[in-house]
């Protein structure tokens, strides 16, 4: 006997999938042709895949002969799986900034709060998407006294760390520079 043809049901022509090679030449009586593939049978939990294999040929005579076999498959339940990943590339950060009168002879003004990453956190510009520190620019802080302002920026590194210097300064010309750093880490 000689196969010509491999066909299955679902895979359709096997000739060439797995081990499976056409034509195979079969002798007589002990005469046996063996071969395999290999694939995933998806579906739900407790669905029967069935597919009928078929063999077909001729014999010495030049007859056709035929054989089909089918075979089931129980898909199994596999639990589910997942994966999530979050990365950020940006954050925007809320600073908030106080200036302190730490002077126990005068009050003292605020002439101008610079920002060493941002530059003047009074202005909203470049990184800076909001501010109310403009409003304490020439504000008189009395003694013992705070002002308070915040602003909002575009951080886009991490860690990152920046500095606010102030310049605060009396009504005689005196002027100090206090100055204090935040740092910022995201993932």
């Amino acid at each position: 006997v000689t196969i010509n043809s491999l066909t299955d049901t679902i895979y359709g022509d096997l000739n060439g999938q797995g081990d499976c090679s056409v034509p195979q030449v079969l002798p007589p009586t002990t005469g046996t042709y063996t071969c395999s593939i290999t694939k995933s049978v998806a579906g739900d939990a407790s669905d029967v895949i069935v597919n009928v294999a078929t063999a077909a040929g001729v014999d010495d005579d030049n007859q056709p002969v035929m054989a089909t076999d089918d075979a089931s498959v129980n898909v199994l339940n596999v639990p589910p799986a997942a994966s999530l990943s979050k990365t950020a590339n940006m954050v925007v950060v809320r600073y908030q900034v106080t200036v302190t009168n730490d002077s126990t002879a005068e009050a003292l003004s605020v002439d101008s709060l610079l920002d060493d990453r941002f530059g003047d956190i009074g202005q909203i510009q470049g990184d800076i998407l909001d501010t109310t520190c403009d409003g304490i620019i020439g504000q008189s802080i009395p003694i013992g006294g705070t002002l308070n302002c915040s602003f909002d920026a575009k951080v886009s590194t991490s860690p990152h760390t920046n500095t606010v210097t102030g310049t605060v300064s009396d009504n005689e010309g005196g002027s100090v520079t206090p100055s204090d750093s935040a740092t910022v880490t995201f993932e």
